[in-house]
């Protein structure tokens, strides 16, 4: 493939951004057949900033490129209730989906950890 890879920042209010996202994964996954892809309404929601749960954790999800391919995710997440709760600095990442290609997975895992060290 052709083109630089890229990193942007997704807003999961964003439906247009959230389809992208979802797109995503079902051309990663659609030739395994034990996929089941989230449902839509319903990631929306447990990510919404309304969620309770957001009161006290931070997540940042990004989207990597190559040309004009999507090409994989990844979120990083800061919970401060655990941090308060096992007196310890974490963070988690998720939402990780990548094509075979250790540049991009190398890309989306750094950028996690940037988010971690921030």
């Amino acid at each position: 493939m052709a083109g630089p890879l890229t990193l942007s920042l997704v807003d999961p209010q964003d439906r247009r951004a959230m389809a992208e996202v979802h797109a995503l994964w079902a051309r990663l996954y659609r030739d395994d057949p034990a996929w089941v892809p989230p449902l839509a309404e319903w990631l929306r929601r447990r990510l919404a900033p309304s969620n309770s749960f957001f009161r006290q954790a931070e997540l940042r999800l990004f989207l990597a490129r190559r040309g004009s391919q999507d090409v994989g995710s990844i979120s990083a997440l800061r919970d401060h209730q655990h941090e308060q709760h096992r007196g310890e600095a974490a963070a988690f990442f998720g939402f990780f989906e990548t094509q075979d290609d250790p540049a991009v997975a190398a890309l989306l895992l750094e950028r996690a950890a940037d988010e971690a060290r921030g």
